[in-house]
């Protein structure tokens, strides 16, 4: 996430389209985590946005921003440094 020192690393998991050979093409998977999640926290006081924003929690809500337009989404994994990271996967 930009302005912060979080790493996000998103994890879908969807059927390979015969016709392109992918699952989702990188390009669209950016495009919709910088939309739905990167853009909304980059440069903004983190607690205006998400209530107690502790890794497990912004995990959590980034599942929220993410799941209704992201099919086949498994995974969210929040890394606040290169040793401290969290996993969520769903509720």
């Amino acid at each position: 996430l930009h302005g912060h020192s979080y790493r996000l690393v998103v994890t879908v998991d969807r059927p390979v389209d015969p016709a392109s050979g992918l699952a989702i093409d990188f390009s669209d998977l950016k495009r919709i985590v910088r939309a739905e999640v990167v853009d909304r926290l980059d440069h903004v006081y983190i607690n205006d946005q998400i209530d107690n924003p502790t890794a497990e929690n912004m995990a959590v809500w980034i599942w929220g921003e993410l799941s209704p337009v992201l099919p086949g989404l498994v995974e969210i994994e929040l890394h606040e440094t290169r040793n401290c990271s969290v996993v969520y996967r769903g509720d």
